[in-house]
């Protein structure tokens, strides 16, 4: 008979609770703490950039990528060993905590010794005091990823978006306060430093007491073998989106890093955004169906409509718009300074459309256990991306963008050729299930363009001029749709309505 102390971590959902009910509302809180997230953290973005200047961001951005590494180093895939293991016993539970500690606080102090080193690599000695402040972000996150983890364990979402949109909260207002109070880029840092915080303190007071042994650090080894294949894993697919960062930063400075690090952040909302929504769904329902191809395929397909119809006004507002943006972005005081990320923008922007249509084979692989090429694919990536980042960073940072708009222009092919072999999807198939959607959007396209040339001799007020041709774009959009196919928006909606229900 199970302890009545274990009972609460030897199940997944509370007994009685359907599976896919439970599952269904936990999505629903995912979402909307999500989407309270990042909202705060967009808009507080925005507020300091009218405050803070690209180098800033830079910086800033230099912090983020080295702190990326330390927490998913930190983590050990401690998080997803918790949620994956079937029983788990007090013991294990507290004494993970224990190494958790001991580990957050032992990468901390590698990194506060390490701090000159990585800025002298940099050629920037300002990063010292930042690193070592900044990196303490890691052990306050930290100390509470086994508690996050026994919630998601449980299926508690409702707690942990409560935890996840008071933290974002708190985290954005302080660096909103300490930007408008002259703080520039530590406004960046103690803002993250205060979500952390924030975050870790909520959940180890909503888990309440941890009983068992903390010094029973054997009974915890097998979790972190486990999570430890995880981190690899993930630390591969980390280096493979941020080394571009890295590189640009070492070779141009931190104020053409926080140039290149916004567009980038642009021309990356869409995947972000979707595969918030979205990603988790598919998951599970390409895993319901795994070893049926053919209905991997219909679903494959279904979501793949549905992206590239949601996805293609966005970049082709963003490629028309990127200068007015950048302009409107500085509201306050109508500064120019983030004038010249503009036409990183507009390089990056058809890789962004790239990227959502490549980001979603790998939630197939995912499905049918194809670990090994999924590791193969980040690897390939990461070297490919290192190459294409040091051949453009010869010449000049747009080079960077133009070479990695080449890098996924090639790659793009190569994920249609490895769906026909994992799941028989043809390229032909393929190609015909988005070819609508981006007809629809090269005729917007060249609308928005003959828009500008008139607009914009006019003398229309710049928001304006934004909100009228990203109506006027999507009224076309949205007619051309219906006019290329009847039935698109009744197999989009029948596409949507499949990715939010039960598999049968």
């Amino acid at each position: 008979m199970t302890k009545p102390s274990e009972a609460s971590h030897n199940t997944f959902i509370g007994s009685g609770k359907p599976l896919f009910a439970t599952a269904v509302r936990s999505s629903l809180f995912i979402l909307i703490a999500k989407v309270l997230r990042y909202g705060f953290v967009f808009l507080s973005q925005i507020i300091l950039m009218n405050f803070l200047n690209p180098a800033d961001f830079g910086l800033m951005r230099y912090i983020t990528v080295i702190l990326g590494v330390v927490c998913l180093v930190n983590e050990a895939g401690l998080s997803v060993a918790l949620v994956q293991k079937k029983a788990i016993s007090p013991s294990e539970i507290a004494s993970s905590i224990s190494l958790v500690f001991i580990l957050s606080w032992t990468l901390y102090g590698s990194l506060f010794v390490l701090a000159p080193g990585i800025a002298s690599f940099f050629n920037n000695n300002s990063l010292i005091p930042l690193i070592k402040i900044g990196g303490l972000s890691g052990p306050l996150g930290g100390i509470s990823i086994v508690q996050r983890s026994l919630m998601q364990r449980q299926f508690q979402y409702g707690r942990l978006s409560v935890i996840e949109s008071i933290s974002a909260f708190a985290g954005s207002i302080t660096g909103i306060i300490l930007g408008l109070l002259g703080h520039g880029v530590w406004s960046l840092i103690y803002s993250v430093l205060v979500h952390n915080c924030v975050s870790s303190l909520i959940s180890i007071v909503l888990t309440g007491k941890i009983r068992g042994n903390f010094f029973a650090v054997r009974s915890s080894m097998a979790l972190w073998g486990f999570g430890f294949g995880t981190v690899a894993y993930r630390l591969l697919s980390y280096a493979s989106t941020t080394i571009d960062h890295l590189i640009v930063g070492k070779q141009f400075g931190e104020q053409s890093l926080g140039m290149y690090g916004l567009a980038f952040t642009i021309i990356t909302l869409p995947p972000l955004a979707l595969g918030t929504i979205l990603a988790n769904v598919a998951l599970t329902a390409f895993s319901h169906f795994q070893e049926d191809t053919k209905r991997i395929r219909a679903a494959f397909i279904r979501l793949t409509k549905t992206v590239t119809a949601l996805s293609i006004p966005f970049f082709v507002f963003v490629f028309c718009l990127a200068p007015e943006l950048m302009k409107a972005i500085a509201f306050v005081n109508h500064s120019p300074k983030w004038i010249p990320a503009a036409p990183y923008i507009k390089i990056l922007a058809p890789l962004g459309l790239l990227h959502v249509l490549g980001s979603y084979p790998n939630i197939v692989w995912t499905a049918q256990g194809k670990n090994s090429l999924r590791i193969l694919w980040v690897a390939f990536s990461l070297v490919t991306m290192v190459l294409a980042v040091m051949i453009g960073a010869q010449v000049s940072v747009q080079a960077v963008c133009y070479s990695l708009l080449i890098r996924g222009t090639a790659l793009f092919p190569i994920g249609i050729y490895l769906n026909y072999k994992t799941f028989g999807l043809h390229p032909k198939e393929y190609v015909q299930s988005i070819a609508p959607f981006l007809f629809c959007g090269l005729v917007v396209l060249g609308c928005l363009l003959g828009f500008q040339g008139i607009i914009r001799n006019s003398d229309a007020h710049l928001y304006a001029r934004i909100i009228f041709e990203c109506i006027g774009g999507l009224g076309i959009y949205a007619a051309m749709l219906a006019a290329v196919s009847k039935d698109t928006y009744r197999e989009l909606g029948v596409a949507l309505k499949g990715l939010s229900r039960k598999s049968e």
